[in-house]
């Protein structure tokens, strides 16, 4: 067979590599609901938080969202996105799974509303994660949250303790040999707790010449 032949041949057969890049592609950056599609009142209810000014908005494919979930019913999740927060993404529940034992647990419970999440579309199909608003406000404000300062530990002074005791004693144990035994014990117990902070106290107070005895200059 010539080569004229074969090749007139191989031009008559179809191609399916044609056939397969001539066949409809769904578009990135497609709408995955149409906006008609999402209630008026739902619509309304975000706006109305958001301020004036605001929109609604179904999620895109391939589309990544960070911010906080301001509506759940049984179908949508409404999330409020970008710096000046008047901007909300509307997500099917059936298009999002929710990663994570925190946001498992609110999905269940109905608790979604103000939790902080981060919705990745792989295509039609989302995942979310949990996400730290304050430290995302934080960032965007460029200022670093202030550490909180430690709380200083509640406790009672072994003085106290004793007060207490003794009014205790004196009211529930009636027999004086008892009550005797009951406060010396006590007694010994906070003299135990009170000696560190006693010599913690006189290692302070000490000079520091007293630390250079015996040491040949």
């Amino acid at each position: 067979m010539s080569q004229e032949r074969v090749a007139e041949q191989a031009k008559s057969q179809p191609s399916h590599s044609t056939e397969k890049a001539s066949s409809p592609a769904k578009k990135p950056g497609e709408y995955l609901i149409k906006h008609e599609d999402i209630p008026p009142a739902v619509s309304k209810l975000m706006r109305d938080k958001m301020g004036e000014g605001s929109e609604v908005h179904p999620a895109k494919e391939n589309g990544t969202y960070k911010g906080k979930v301001i509506f759940t019913n049984e179908q949508f999740v409404g999330q409020q996105v970008g710096r000046e927060g008047k901007m909300a993404i509307v997500h099917r529940k059936s298009d999002v799974e929710m990663q994570g034992n925190e946001l498992k647990w609110r999905l269940e419970n109905n608790r979604l509303n103000n939790a902080g999440v981060q919705v990745f579309y792989n295509g039609d199909k989302g995942k979310a994660y949990p996400f730290n608003l304050e430290k995302q406000q934080a960032a965007s404000s460029g200022r670093e949250q202030p550490a909180s300062a430690p709380e200083k530990p509640v406790g009672i002074t072994p003085e106290k303790l004793m007060e207490q005791a003794t009014k205790y004693a004196a009211e529930n144990i009636k027999n004086a040999k008892q009550r005797e035994a009951f406060l010396k014990h006590l007694g010994a117990a906070t003299e135990q707790v009170k000696a560190p902070k006693e010599a913690e106290k006189i290692a302070k107070s000490t000079p520091a010449k007293a630390a250079d005895r015996g040491i040949e200059r």
